[in-house]
């Protein structure tokens, strides 16, 4: 009896010390799950490119696709970053997953244009796919609202000479690179892909993409108008799981109105996510990073650009999403 006595008192007492040992553990695990929930605030928003999407890549073409995303980042007749030109590829990749056109308006010297075009070729993705590409090839328009205060016209001009000119350049790099063995698309038989529409956004690409069902938008507008123009010139052709991507969203406060207010009116609620322009390549959610759009359409200094988590970014994307 004396044993059995003297176990249980020992099993109670083992109970009590796991009971008090327990009181001590909890707090310090709650403090430690705090931390971590506030290490993923602010490193966590910062959403990997890779992890994204969870679409997945056709196992059979997972390593050339690699290998194509690679070489089209390049920075050959652009003004964009290669944070920027990643992203576009990026866009691309998943996109080209599915059926539809690829539209972007804003083309200067087609360096984006070339870069989606390579991707396309490179990776076989092209097929019956056309890519429609909207410029006046005369600059940016005189500004007529108040939202493009600060802009003028024929800024950033880049004439269509100069387009085809770029477009030789990146033909030259793509018959360098990639090889009949490689992909069976030549880069004369990628520019038959092109459509190349000149004036004005609202002018062309609403009777141009009337019959089109559109996968991939980039719009490179800068001023509100334009940016709007494109939104709204492309909206009806969007494909329900369509990509959109505007390059100057955290550059000038024009470009993030108009994207404000056309997603507002048409009810878009895809979640938007910010590239930085240097550093690590990585994305920001908007809803949750701690953000800061830019004050003006005059980028004097770093302290009046858009920022997230401190760190300067420009473009936006999402993928189109209704309300409803």
């Amino acid at each position: 009896m004396a044993t059995q006595c003297c176990r249980r008192f020992e099993d109670t007492g083992i109970d009590l010390l796991a009971s008090r040992r327990i009181r001590h553990i909890v707090p310090i695990a709650l403090l430690v799950l705090l931390l971590l929930a506030y290490h993923i605030h602010l490193v966590g928003v910062a959403i990997s490119s890779r992890a994204l999407f969870s679409r997945p890549l056709d196992g059979r073409n997972f390593e050339r696709a690699d290998d194509c995303a690679h070489m089209a980042v390049h920075q050959l007749g652009t003004m964009k970053s290669v944070h920027k030109l990643k992203a576009i590829i990026h866009l691309t990749r998943i996109a080209s997953l599915l059926s539809g056109d690829f539209v972007e308006a804003g083309v200067a010297e087609g360096g984006a244009s070339f870069a989606i075009l390579f991707y396309l070729a490179c990776s076989d993705s092209l097929r019956t796919r056309e890519f429609h590409l909207f410029d006046t090839f005369e600059g940016l328009p005189a500004p007529e609202v108040a939202e493009d205060q600060g802009f003028y016209k024929g800024q950033f001009r880049k004439n269509l000479s100069e387009f085809h000119a770029n477009a030789e350049r990146w033909g030259e790099r793509y018959r360098r690179l990639v090889n009949a063995t490689m992909s069976p698309v030549t880069w004369e038989d990628a520019m038959k892909h092109l459509q190349i529409h000149v004036g004005l956004f609202s002018h062309t690409m609403p009777l141009a993409l009337k019959k089109k069902s559109v996968v991939a938008l980039f719009c490179d507008g800068d001023m509100y108008q334009s940016s709007y123009d494109c939104l709204s010139g492309a909206g009806k052709s969007l494909d329900s799981r369509a990509y959109i991507y505007h390059d100057d969203y955290f550059a000038f406060i024009g470009n993030l109105l108009a994207v404000k207010d056309w997603r507002r009116q048409n009810q878009d609620v895809g979640e938007i996510f910010l590239v930085p322009e240097d550093g690590i390549f990585t994305y920001y959610n908007e809803i949750f990073s701690s953000c800061r759009p830019p004050k003006d359409n005059i980028l004097r200094n770093s302290d009046d650009r858009g920022k997230c988590e401190g760190v300067v970014t420009e473009a936006a994307f999402w993928q189109h999403l209704d309300a409803v």
